[in-house]
């Protein structure tokens, strides 16, 4: 009858030990792999917030409520080569008015 209770007990404690460390493990796989998506997510968010800015800082005439067809007639050709892309270094330069 003893060796059955070590039994059981060895067993019992072997079951737990594995419970323990598979919920253990789970636990800490859970936890990098959320902590691996905020710090991802929150980085997309900083590189999309600092293109943003920088683009707007390049091309500050890109900012405006009007539509794109009043905009195109009501924008000198001068100001049309600032804001064009293709000029990118001459618009660091001579900011659009």
């Amino acid at each position: 009858m003893a060796f059955f209770l070590r039994v059981a007990f060895f067993l019992v404690a072997f079951f737990l030990r594995v419970a323990f460390f598979l919920v253990a493990f789970f636990l800490r796989v859970a936890f990098f792999l959320v902590a691996f998506f905020l710090v991802a997510f929150f980085l997309r968010v900083a590189f999309f917030l600092a293109d943003f800015f920088f683009a707007m800082a390049l091309f500050p005439c890109l900012i405006t409520t009007e539509p794109a067809a009043h905009l195109i007639e009501t924008v000198s050709s001068s100001q049309q080569l600032f804001c064009d892309p293709t000029q990118i270094f001459y618009r660091l330069i001579v900011p659009c008015s």
